[in-house]
């Protein structure tokens, strides 16, 4: 297979779908005054003829009898009576005051006591403590070692990471996400690969066990990028991707215990390359979109919410090989639309057809769209991330630009602003990884063994591109989180290529060292 091959091949990045659960009402048959008290007539009864309800919001009376009873740690405190002042007993840290229960009495504030009290604005640190690190809570710049104080949080000091750490990833991975597949509440990391799905559980300290592969896919299986969602609504995470080579779509259900039973196959004509989740048709269940290489278009199936789909139905794309896909509300009216990128290049031999292009489909409801309609003209859209760059609550979207060796940001479907990316940006994601509160982008260029970091600078504006070495060999699809549980997202990429070169591919984990 030639690069120019690999090159068209591409998808995009996309996280995990979650549906929002709903509230539930007051108990029947209790009447009330809009404050959640009871309504009482003048003879003591609640509004709907019964007893004097209680009121649960006040203390037990217990707690003012001059007695230590009921569960209260002290005379008339603690327990489900009001925190205890310092010298009194104690049982638990919330029998206190101040949070801080030692030796069985309530001690007073200090900065080393591991809990937010007193004037702290974060664990032991901020006001009278010493200053707080990157994404520690803060009232004012000077509670923050680096003097700036953004939303309530301390920004970080210069973006630092370690070395990068690899993992051997076995032989042809290529789409990456990251989600907790086994409910350890530690991000771990599946793969589609041509040997099937590969899954590294996250130890939570920034390295991973040795990868299990679930499935057997069609002979010479060439995938594309993975997505995941909860397709059959039992809470525990599925995943998705494509199989260029046989027009296949695969579905891996899973068990919650990271395991994953033999992926489910949909066929899926046009040689399907990325696949992006999402409630195209309101419903509440996941569906799922895919990218055609070859037939030019946008494949869409709707999900039953028991891991079966609707046979796929296709958009024309508006333009030749449609290579990254990405659900994103366009036009604010709550349905979730599809942004497209076309390399406008021949599947085959790389041969340009048409201008690569940058076209949407506008949900109409029901899992159906109208026809493209052209954002923009690009060099070779290649991946793309989806995120609320501006903070308006609505999102934009980002991708990359083989052709034009460029990063391009496009707020709501405007015309994108462009910053430069090095040869062959192929991988972008998004994370706060200064922890300033504006996200910040990464890019991997293919040929330069380098990552680059754009720093948000709000208002979906990003600052130069920073450089990050990795020293591995064709660095490919990247995706960030938390890996080693110390509130800073981490960056991790695969080197997709590599088996084209001496060594074997490997997964790099670059863990963000920012104070």
């Amino acid at each position: 297979m030639s690069t120019l091959r690999l090159v068209s091949l591409i998808p995009s990045t996309l996280l995990m779908m979650t549906l929002a659960g709903c509230g539930g009402n007051s108990p029947a048959g209790t009447g009330s005054d809009g404050s959640g008290n009871p309504i009482e007539d003048a003879g003591g009864a609640t509004a709907d003829g019964g007893a004097v309800l209680p009121d649960l919001t006040m203390p037990p009376q217990t707690c003012g009898n001059g007695k230590k009873d009921g569960d209260e740690s002290d005379l008339d405190c603690g327990g489900s009576c009001l925190p205890c002042a310092n010298g009194k007993g104690c049982g638990k840290p919330g029998d206190c005051v101040s949070a801080v229960c030692t030796a069985g009495a309530c001690a007073a504030p200090t900065c080393s006591d591991g809990a937010k009290n007193g004037d702290e604005t974060d664990v032991d640190c901020g006001g009278p403590c010493p200053k707080c690190k990157g994404g520690k809570g803060c009232k004012v710049a000077t509670d923050c070692a680096t003097n700036v104080c953004n939303g309530g949080l301390c920004a970080a000091g210069p973006l630092m990471f370690a070395k990068g750490v690899d993992h051997p990833a076995g032989k042809y991975p290529w789409g990456i996400v990251a989600v907790d597949v086994n409910e350890d509440k530690k991000l771990d990391l599946a793969i589609s690969s041509g040997d099937g799905l590969r899954i590294f559980l996250g130890k939570g300290d920034g390295t991973f066990d040795a990868f299990a592969t679930f499935g057997s896919p069609s002979a010479n299986s060439i995938p594309g990028e993975i997505s995941t969602a909860d397709f059959n609504k039992d809470g525990h995470a599925d995943l998705v991707w494509p199989d260029f080579n046989n027009d296949l779509a695969y579905i891996a259900i899973g068990k919650g215990d990271g395991t994953f039973p033999a992926a489910k196959q949909i066929k899926v004509k046009g040689g399907p390359q990325t696949a992006v989740t999402g409630d195209f048709d309101g419903d509440g269940r996941a569906d799922v979109a895919m990218g055609l290489a070859v037939g030019n278009g946008v494949a869409v199936m709707t999900g039953n919410g028991d891991g079966t789909f609707g046979a796929p139905a296709t958009y024309p794309s508006g333009g030749t090989n449609a290579n990254c896909v990405g659900a994103i509300d366009l036009d604010g009216d709550g349905k979730q639309d599809i942004v497209v990128g076309n390399t406008g290049t021949n599947w085959m031999n790389g041969m340009v057809l048409m201008k690569g292009s940058v076209f949407s489909l506008i949900n109409m409801g029901a899992g159906t769209f109208k026809p493209a309609v052209k954002l923009f003209d690009a060099g070779q859209p290649t991946t793309l991330v989806v995120r609320d760059f501006d903070g308006d609550g609505r999102s934009d979207f980002a991708f990359t630009d083989f052709g034009a060796k460029q990063t391009l940001v496009s707020l709501k479907g405007a015309a994108p602003a462009a910053y430069g990316a090095g040869a062959t940006p192929l991988g972008i994601a998004s994370a706060d990884l200064s922890l300033d509160g504006k996200l910040d982008l990464v890019v991997s260029s293919y040929q330069l063994q380098q990552i680059t970091i754009f720093p948000g600078m709000g208002g979906g504006a990003f600052g130069t591109g920073v450089p990050v070495q990795v020293n591995y060999p064709n660095p490919g699809r990247v995706t960030t989180g938390d890996f080693n549980s110390d509130g800073k997202p981490d960056i991790v990429l695969i080197n997709f290529n590599a088996n084209m070169m001496p060594v074997q591919p490997v997964l790099v984990v670059v863990l963000n060292t920012t104070t």
